[in-house]
């Protein structure tokens, strides 16, 4: 009975220690600051890019948001500079989407990425409604731009020939059938004389042989 009881004394010190650990693990994250400002961001009321990045055509996100910085350099209304930890969010491509495309089928298209701030950090309460977080502009290398550039060219040239033959009238068709259709006849008659005329000549030699 007593090795039941000290059992459960000891399950009870473990929980209770445990439990703790999460309430001051708990605490220390949701005090770490409310954020006043980013260095060099925001200043006058102006909100800048704070870095301009270009991605290989067909990028997926995850390799997009390897180039951003992973920490901004923030002041905390306790005038304690600090490095805060922030992932990225695509909110706009700037041609009317809001999401990252590794393929878009506008090559000019340069996305927007967010910051979004770390567990336990947030903005101070007395910053203006309008205040925009840090953000990056993303777009793709100056090849894709190129390549798309050419695209256009191409593209017309299919489509006029498109409409050429989209042009044509259905007499315009048949005209051209019965064309083909007279040389292949006139071709076919070529050859079969051809060989109607050999065959002939040979009958004729023969003749003449046996008469000899």
């Amino acid at each position: 009975m007593k090795n039941v009881r000290r059992i459960a004394k000891w399950l009870m010190a473990c929980m209770m220690t445990v439990f703790l650990a999460g309430v001051v693990s708990a605490a220390e994250t949701t005090e770490k600051g409310e954020i006043s400002s980013f260095n060099n961001y925001g200043e006058n009321g102006v909100y800048e890019a704070i870095g301009e990045y270009e991605v290989a055509y067909g990028s997926v996100v995850a390799d997009v948001t390897r180039k951003l910085p992973s920490t901004l350099t923030a002041k905390l209304t306790t005038g304690e500079e600090v490095e805060v930890p922030v992932t990225w969010v695509c909110v706009s491509d700037n041609l009317g989407g809001n999401t990252y495309v590794p393929k878009h089928s506008d090559v000019s298209a340069v996305y927007t990425f967010e910051a979004q701030l770390g567990d336990g950090y947030k903005i101070a309460g007395n910053l203006p409604e309008d205040y925009v977080m840090p953000f990056v502009t993303v777009s793709y290398t100056q090849d894709a731009q190129e390549l798309n550039s050419q695209a256009p060219e191409m593209d017309t040239e299919i489509n006029a020939a498109v409409d050429t033959a989209s042009g044509m009238s259905v007499w315009s068709w048949i005209i051209w059938i019965i064309v083909i259709v007279i040389i292949v006849v006139v071709l076919w008659w070529l050859f079969a004389g051809s060989k109607n005329n050999k065959e002939k000549l040979h009958a004729v030699i023969k003749m003449k042989t046996g008469c000899r």
